[in-house]
């Protein structure tokens, strides 16, 4: 599994790594743990989360608290983090345009954790991604990619035959760039077995193209003519529209994919789209029901 250290849809890092002083400086007097556990508590009755009587006693554990801060950090775009120097989950609220947790909504304030959570578990090995989750997580990349982009691409009608290659190339990736795979012909013909695609005659574009990172799929999709004319400006416009500044590291980074589908599964939030269930909902429950059981939710 790999976790990367900066984005570059967004330009952000993935972690801070501030000192115990520099994030004492941004929390405020009014964002301690004691506060967002009673502006939660406050609204308890209308957070819709399966597991919100598991993340609520985690913020009302003191005791546990110690490794969540509440700041504001305008330099930042993320709301939800990890810090490295102080090993603490870090919410951030200057992407909300707000100062203290009782100006934020509540569901966005208890998204933002559960996301923070899950970034916390991985990065500290309580929450390990196996390698066979490759297939169901290219699996909804397929149907994600099919449903945003097919359409400009044809790719849900005249070029229907392109869509193994879509399978492929996107598959090649996610065991690449998630999963810390060589890029070499093991990999390809392991992406080869999940989509049922031929990938020989495309030897060229896939050796020249770093796999490692978004911008190398991008280029690869479109010179091997699946989806020719396909570039960043393209893709950051409709991703950036449809999902938000918050969801853009899922694109680049496992334990940020991992931790939008679980903040995702809040309802009546948008900082993490509750609607992408619906690209492929067998493989958006299986990945929630990993981290579920995993992490003891329920």
């Amino acid at each position: 599994m790999i976790i990367k250290d900066h984005f570059f849809l967004n330009n952000a890092d993935n972690f801070l790594n501030l000192s115990r002083s520099q994030i004492d400086s941004m929390v405020l007097e009014t964002n301690t743990p004691k506060h967002v556990y009673a502006a939660l508590e406050l609204k308890r009755t209308s957070i819709n989360h399966f597991a919100k009587n598991t993340f609520l006693e985690y913020i009302k554990n003191v005791k546990t608290t110690k490794d969540l801060d509440v700041i504001v950090y305008d330099a930042y775009s993320l709301c939800a983090t990890y810090n490295k120097k102080t090993k603490s989950k870090i919410i951030n609220l200057s992407p909300m345009n707000a100062k203290e947790v009782g100006r934020v909504s509540h569901t966005k304030l208890y998204a933002a954790i559960v996301h923070a959570y899950i970034l916390d578990a991985i990065v500290k090995n309580k929450l390990r991604i196996p390698d066979n989750m490759a297939q169901p997580i290219s699996n909804y990349w397929f149907s994600l990619f099919n449903q945003v982009f097919g359409r400009d691409f044809g790719l849900t009608g005249t070029y229907s035959d392109k869509l193994p290659g879509l399978k492929f190339m996107l598959t090649s990736y996610i065991l690449i760039a998630f999963f810390g795979r060589k890029q070499n012909k093991a990999t390809f013909d392991l992406a080869k077995r999940y989509s049922s695609y031929s990938y020989e005659s495309n030897n060229d574009v896939l050796a020249k193209h770093d796999l490692t990172e978004i911008r190398g799929l991008i280029r690869t999709l479109s010179e091997s003519g699946v989806m020719p004319g396909f570039n960043i400006i393209k893709f950051t416009t409709r991703t950036h529209q449809m999902f938000g500044v918050q969801m853009l590291p899922m694109f680049e980074d496992l334990s940020r994919f991992m931790a939008t589908i679980m903040a995702s599964s809040v309802k009546q939030q948008d900082l993490y789209r509750s609607f992408i269930h619906k690209y492929n909902k067998a493989m958006y429950i299986r990945m929630l029901d990993y981290m579920t059981k995993q992490l003891k939710l329920k």
